[in-house]
């Protein structure tokens, strides 16, 4: 058997050592038409508006918006390390938060009324916000203090 030379060695340590250390949030187990809001408590109809983290206590929570997330986050804690979004564009697709872009197009409608969608790349939420006719686009660190505010009536459901 082949030793390996100490500075390898300790590179798979260190390789091994941060990928067990992942504070992130698994995907969700999300059953449409039955899992509910942790905020709202709307059941989840459509994936693609859906959200994920971790509170400060280490329970997983779902929601059916971002703007759900963030606005429990401001109300309950929750860790931003933990945050995971679902690819609007794509059927199977979760995001870290940290790499998220999210879109408001004009006429967006979420499940909870705060319109904002998320997306892998500000190249996709440009061509949403085009699709549209206009509407705002914020990076995940700017949408944690601007999504989840104020929301719309509420009674929104997802196109």
């Amino acid at each position: 058997m082949k030793r390996l030379p100490p500075v390898s060695a300790l590179a798979l340590i260190l390789l091994g050592a941060a990928a067990c250390q992942d504070r992130g949030v698994e995907p969700p187990q999300v059953e449409l038409g039955v899992t509910r809001c942790q905020r709202c408590q709307r059941v989840i109809n459509d994936l693609r508006w859906a959200a994920a983290d971790r509170d400060d206590a280490g329970m997983n929570r779902v929601f059916d918006d971002p703007g759900c997330l963030f606005a429990l986050r401001r109300e309950r804690g929750g860790s931003e390390e933990s945050s995971i979004f679902h690819d609007h564009a794509s059927s199977g697709t979760w995001l870290r938060g940290a790499d998220t872009w999210f879109a408001a197009p004009l006429q967006g409608i979420s499940p909870a009324g705060f319109g904002w969608a998320a997306y892998a790349s500000f190249g996709e939420a440009q061509d949403a916000v085009t699709a549209a006719g206009g509407g705002r686009i914020l990076r995940y660190e700017q949408a944690a203090s601007v999504i989840g505010g104020e929301p719309d009536s509420g009674t929104g459901a997802a196109p």
